[in-house]
């Protein structure tokens, strides 16, 4: 039989503190988000990896939630090659919801993306909210370096985001379905082949109810559609909470693959719903 080789990380680097650290429910670096629809300044996460390219990076937002309240956020995570605090935006218009703390039911938004980040880099984080009344979200992020098998590892250069006008917080509108499926929303456009994608969620509403959502991502045409990420779980509160598990999958998208995607609620659908996708490429 054969066999495949198994690659591993043999070293995880956590911007929320070094390993044996106690743990804390506040982890992460303070971000502020700017005025309304207005990105914030970038606030460094602390975390450089002298002597080894990173091939993965996971993000963590929590606590930002207040009742009543439209708080989605979406962070847009830099990069400074030198290891200062001169970030070049490089995963742009991440929508995180209104995340509560890391103790809750809930947790918070987790990405994930196959990026290639050299080493020496500094990692930042910016923010923009929909309410005029900011409050300081809690971000960290783990770096994946040292792969047993580097020639198994497949990582990009890139993250390209469809679907967002920045600085406004949100993506392409979608209406979600309740007893059967929503109708598709065009997304975006390919120009350039993608082979992992993942997507972000926002509820324009004050009034939210507590609910489940799935969503799916396709790739195609107006006839012709391949779900590239099937049924990806959304968890809402009447709390005005939103949050979603990582989702991100690998999926080859070529040049003039339209992207699309659909949601389906549990019971009567929050408005202003809205979806952006992320895919990687290089």
């Amino acid at each position: 039989m054969f066999r495949p080789l198994v690659n591993e990380f043999l070293l995880t680097l956590s911007s929320a503190g070094a390993d044996g650290t106690r743990p804390v429910s506040n982890k992460g670096t303070a971000v502020t988000p700017g005025a309304t629809n207005t990105y914030g300044s970038y606030a460094s996460l602390g975390v450089v990896n002298p002597n080894d390219d990173a091939y993965w990076i996971w993000i963590y937002a929590h606590t930002v939630n207040v009742v009543a309240e439209n708080r989605m956020v979406m962070i847009t995570v830099g990069v400074d090659p030198a290891g200062g605090s001169s970030f070049t935006d490089t995963i742009n218009d991440l929508l995180i919801g209104a995340p509560l703390a890391l103790q809750s039911t809930t947790g918070g938004p987790i990405y994930g993306f196959p990026l290639r980040i050299k080493a020496g880099s500094a990692i930042g984080v910016k923010a923009a909210c929909l309410s005029a009344t900011t409050t300081a979200i809690r971000v960290y992020c783990e770096l994946m370096c040292q792969p047993s098998r580097p020639e198994l590892v497949r990582c990009g250069s890139f993250v390209q985001t469809f679907g967002v006008t920045p600085p406004t917080v949100g993506g392409v509108a979608v209406t979600p379905g309740g007893a059967s499926e929503g109708a598709y929303a065009e997304i975006g456009t390919l120009d350039k082949p993608l082979w992992f994608f993942d997507f972000g969620y926002s509820i324009d509403d004050t009034t939210m109810t507590t609910a489940s959502l799935e969503v799916d991502v396709a790739l195609g045409d107006a006839s012709n559609k391949r779900v590239i990420i099937p049924n990806a779980q959304i968890i809402t509160t009447a709390n005005e909470v939103l949050n979603r598990a990582a989702a991100g999958r690998f999926a080859l998208g070529a040049p003039g693959d339209k992207i699309y995607a659909r949601s389906q609620h549990s019971g009567t659908a929050d408005t202003n719903n809205s979806v952006a996708v992320y895919g990687v490429g290089g």
